[in-house]
């Protein structure tokens, strides 16, 4: 690539008055954000006197700026770096992305998990579809073929694919590919404290009626996942893939290790945030609270009624551990835990620090233990285990007060969780909430049990870390 060209292009598009097109077409030549540090290089050779960034800034618009970072941070869909897994629902799969009468429906999921490639991604309505790859058996399983299918269909038949929306699959995105993206938003917003930009890019990261802001005690920002553009031809940063693959294999929602880092910060953490209602502990709340209490919530309202129709004879434990997995997967759980490792260097907030380069202090090449476990996952249990008051007894945490504890956080989220869905519903709705005419023991009883999954979840945990010892405790069920 010759970068020297494109560097005089982009000066080409600063100096015209209103002629953006030159810098689009300069920086739609990257492929990948990791090719931003030569383009800067080459830039610096060129005009030592100018920053590149300070001049895009100046020169562009708001809504400019945002397509220009947005190009700088992207990874091109012709690379195929994207992976993910089905979510367990029952969305239809379409011959084309969009859900109009053009876009023929040629199957549909199966309320199972399965490993899928992305070879593509197109927006339609305002909504994201990605074109998904299954194996050969799991096709089988979710396709069925019009009578005399189009062209178009064989040729995706052919090659076991078929287009999906978002809501179908939860993405996630090689290590490497995720932190060459996160260095060119660094280098981006470099003028901004480390505490700054963790924030920044919480708010990038999901949609701007979310309360983060409000729980977790930030300032509304200018920039959500929602009023970010939107762009056919690049994978986006924290916006089409959450989650990362480490170099051992293990996935980790970077986006809940991230929302970790901005409210497990000494000023922020257990402050009770009121909106109407009491919000709940900020940093229980914004993390693995927020995640289970919402399925229990989930669960109590039998919110995915596709699922339940299709298993009406299932037992009540299978039904909660259906919300439970639906809201709070593993990879979650384990964002949310991690963050703990890093509170201090947070907290220090030092000059020249970075979140790429906390991040590779957890999750980089050789900082895993030899079960492929992170080194600092032992340090993120025992903070997590000391906030949240847990004990460890007889080389266990399974106890009535160490599930009490959860319950409590777990119910007290479910309960505003509950509020939110009844706000949807209206006036009459809003009044039955402050009414307080919505199942309290039932909403205690799924939150209990959730209590317990989460509990067993963080033992195995310590159990695997060294924080327990991996013997004790045999006969206990």
């Amino acid at each position: 690539m010759d970068y020297t060209a494109m560097c005089q292009q982009i000066m080409a598009g600063l100096k015209a008055p209103h002629d953006r097109l030159p810098i689009y077409q300069a920086l739609s030549q990257l492929s990948s954000a990791d090719e931003v540090p030569k383009l800067l290089n080459a830039w610096n050779l060129l005009y030592p006197k100018v920053v590149l960034f300070d001049e895009l800034e100046r020169v562009l618009d708001d809504k400019e700026e945002l397509q220009v970072w947005e190009r700088l941070t992207g990874q091109s869909v012709k690379s195929s770096q994207l992976s993910a897994i089905t979510t367990a629902s029952y969305l239809n799969l379409r011959a084309t992305p969009g859900t109009g009468k053009t876009s023929e429906v040629i199957g549909k999921l199966v309320g199972a998990h399965m490993p899928v490639k992305i070879h593509g991604k197109s927006i339609q309505d305002g909504d994201t579809w990605y074109l998904l790859e299954f194996s050969a058996s799991d096709y089988k399983k979710v396709i069925s073929l019009p009578q005399n299918p189009s062209a178009s269909i064989r040729s995706l038949h052919a090659n076991r694919r078929a287009w999906a929306i978002e809501a179908s699959v939860a993405t996630c995105v090689d290590y490497d590919v995720f932190m060459a993206q996160l260095r060119s938003f660094e280098m981006i917003h470099r003028k901004l404290s480390l505490k700054q930009r963790i924030t920044l890019l919480r708010q990038m990261a999901h949609p701007k009626n979310l309360p983060f802001d409000t729980v977790i005690g930030t300032s509304g920002g200018e920039v959500y996942e929602d009023t970010r553009p939107q762009l056919h031809a690049l994978y986006q940063l924290v916006k089409d893939a959450k989650a990362f693959r480490t170099y051992t294999g293990e996935v980790i929602d970077i986006y809940h290790f991230i929302v970790g880092m901005d409210v497990y910060q000494a000023e922020r953490m257990g402050r009770v945030r009121v909106k109407g209602i009491v919000l709940g502990e900020s940093d229980p709340s914004a993390t693995w609270a927020g995640d289970i209490g919402a399925g229990a919530a989930d669960a109590l309202l039998h919110k995915d009624k596709d699922f339940e129709d299709k298993h009406p004879r299932m037992r009540e434990e299978e039904r909660i551990l259906h919300y439970y997995e639906s809201r709070a997967p593993s990879h979650d759980l384990l964002g949310d835990l991690d963050a703990w490792a890093v509170t201090v260097r947070v907290d220090r907030n030092a000059s020249g620090d970075t979140i790429s380069s906390i991040i590779d202090s957890v999750y980089g090449r050789g900082r895993a233990t030899k079960t492929g476990a992170p080194q600092f996952r032992k340090a993120a249990l025992e903070n997590f285990l000391l906030r949240h008051g847990l004990q460890k007894s007889g080389g266990t945490l399974v106890s009535s007060a160490n599930l009490e504890i959860l319950r409590y956080y777990i119910n007290d989220f479910g309960r505003v969780w509950i509020y939110r869905a009844q706000l949807k519903g209206g006036i009459l709705s809003r009044a039955l909430w402050f009414g307080s005419r919505y199942d309290k023991a039932g909403l205690a009883a799924i939150s209990e049990k959730m209590a317990g999954l989460y509990l067993r979840w963080l033992e195995e945990q310590c159990k695997l870390n060294g924080v327990l010892s991996s013997t004790a405790s045999a006969a206990r069920k």
